[in-house]
Order: structure tokens, then sequence, then C-alpha cells
């Protein structure tokens, strides 16, 4: 099994716990930061 299988079932395993533990800001950690700003965007912050 190459390298690069084991390192996305790792993180996919990862990610999938974070999800199943409610774990919203792991999750968003996790997400790849060139994509924060196109998740973010619009969404304003509550004061």
């Amino acid at each position: 099994m190459p390298a690069t299988h084991d390192t996305f079932e790792h993180t996919y395993r990862a990610h999938i716990q974070m999800v199943l533990n409610g774990d919203t800001e792991g999750l968003l950690a996790d997400m790849a930061p060139g994509s924060m700003p196109q998740v973010l965007e619009g969404v304003e912050q509550p004061q």
C-alpha cells in the first residue's frame, strides 16, 4: 500500500472521529488553510 494511501486513511479516520465527537474546533483546524477564507466568506461574527 502506498504511503500516500496510509496518510490519507489516517487523516480521514481522524477527521471522521472529530465529526463523531462533535469537535467542531478540531474540524475547522483540520481543514486545508487555503479553504478557510472560502468557508468563512460572508459569515459575520456575533458581537
